[in-house]
């Protein structure tokens, strides 16, 4: 995450803000996980010289070595929610709150962009008519032959006798003509 954060170009106080999120719930997990020797290392030389503003962040930061427990852990640090997935998607989101706008995409944009993706690929491929859509990203829309049979009969000539082998619409697209085995 940190190594993807100058990309951003963010402002100062935004970048510094993302990075001591990370490292504040690194340490907190390296709390709730008992590797006290690697916490006060990551409190010590990642978290504190972030502090450099506001020193009672990493005293209030420190007071979590004596914690009793990880329930009063979790207690202390709301914020934290609990570590694991719920903490890591709390994390997530305040990512995403100090990012600006301008680098930020909304919740839903990919599942936005695969659904425009496939109905492009249904729209371009001529032969595709099945009522279900199209759901493979890994190669483009290639209807076979039974995607292409017809499913549902739109117009019924009803003056021929037998198969129907060729239509041709005219050219100004009003009248049709048809070829048949009638006899």
């Amino acid at each position: 995450v940190e190594a993807v954060l100058g990309t951003f170009r963010l402002d100062e106080g935004s970048e510094r803000a993302c990075r001591f999120a990370v490292r504040r719930h690194k340490y907190l997990e390296l709390l709730l996980s008992d590797n006290l020797p690697a916490a006060m290392e990551v409190l010590h030389k990642e978290l504190t010289p972030l502090c450099h503003d506001a020193p009672s962040e990493a005293h209030d930061l420190a007071c979590f070595l004596v914690a009793l427990s990880p329930d009063v852990l979790r207690h202390r640090a709301p914020w934290f929610g609990g570590g694991g997935a719920e903490g890591r998607s709390r994390l997530l989101a305040a990512l995403f709150a100090a990012l600006p706008p301008s680098v930020r995409l909304s919740p839903h944009r990919l599942e936005t962009l695969v659904s425009q993706a496939l109905e492009l690929q249904m729209r371009q491929c001529l032969r595709y008519n099945s009522p279900e859509p199209w759901r493979d990203l890994l190669k483009d829309c290639d209807a076979g032959v039974e995607e292409h049979i017809a499913q549902d009969s739109l117009f019924v000539l009803a003056h021929h006798t037998d198969e129907v082998w060729h239509i041709q619409f005219s050219h100004d697209g009003t009248r049709i003509a048809s070829a048949s085995k009638d006899t």
